[in-house]
């Protein structure tokens, strides 16, 4: 997937360099990626600490300090067509796509860990606005997600979801009616939650005392808060 969008962006900028005198009306392929305020993997890393795995682990010196810190990693990228009809109504199709890589850490137990991803297909509308660079709408989505918490080297559970939702997108575009173009959006997915489970875990503390906890995944948030910039490359002639 991640190859695919990267060779779709190097194909806008290729384009872009090579039709940059031109200045038509059409549609607009845009690629975004950016950075995740809020979603599964803020979710996650709440229930991990809730259930105690935020600890840092210093009985191997400096070195486990660093190594066992919990810690969460998002990455988020998104391909885009948008069109304007009749000079002031616009529209776009999107295929967004997250991931998320959340770790927490229990001086006394294995490290915890959850991976999600979310590919979403959606269609926004957009209200006409006195300033055309500027966007605001709502549209249908429909999610694909994928959860899989692992306890050490097992995994706990590998489940799929399809999920139908809506997206709200404001944004703002540098060059209105230009061949080539910088992106800014701001977009909430909304997704709802999923129920991963509830575990219990083993652990043995320093003296060899076997210990358990249970952690429960059955109330995850999958909603995310998106900010990303990107590139906008407009096509042909417009409707």
């Amino acid at each position: 997937m991640k190859n695919i969008l990267l060779l779709l962006f190097l194909l806008v900028l290729w384009q872009s360099a090579a039709g940059q005198s031109a200045s038509p009306a059409g549609p607009v392929i845009t690629f975004h990626s950016g950075v995740i305020f809020a979603g599964s993997g803020h979710s996650m890393l709440e229930l991990l600490k809730d259930a105690g795995f935020a600890v840092k682990n210093n009985r191997g010196g400096l070195k486990a300090i660093f190594d066992n810190m919990d810690y969460r990693q998002e990455a988020a990228v998104q391909v885009g067509v948008a069109f304007t009809f009749r000079q002031k109504y616009k529209a776009k199709g999107l295929v967004n796509f997250r991931e998320t890589d959340v770790h927490g850490f229990s001086s006394d137990y294995a490290p915890l860990s959850t991976e999600t991803s979310c590919l979403t297909l959606a269609a926004i509308g957009y209200a006409p606005l006195t300033y055309p660079a500027l966007r605001l709408g709502l549209g249908p989505a429909f999610h694909r997600l994928q959860a899989a918490p692992s306890y050490g080297e097992t995994k706990l559970a590998d489940k799929a979801y399809l999920k139908p939702g809506v997206v709200v997108e404001g944004g703002y575009n540098s060059a209105i009616g230009k061949r080539f173009s910088a992106d800014l959006q701001l977009q909430y997915f909304y997704v709802g939650k999923g129920d991963l489970g509830t575990y219990t875990l083993e652990g043995t503390d320093q003296a060899g005392n076997s210990l358990s906890k249970r952690i429960n995944f059955s109330d995850t948030r999958f909603s995310s808060l998106f900010f990303s910039l990107g590139i906008g490359y407009r096509l042909g002639k417009g409707i």
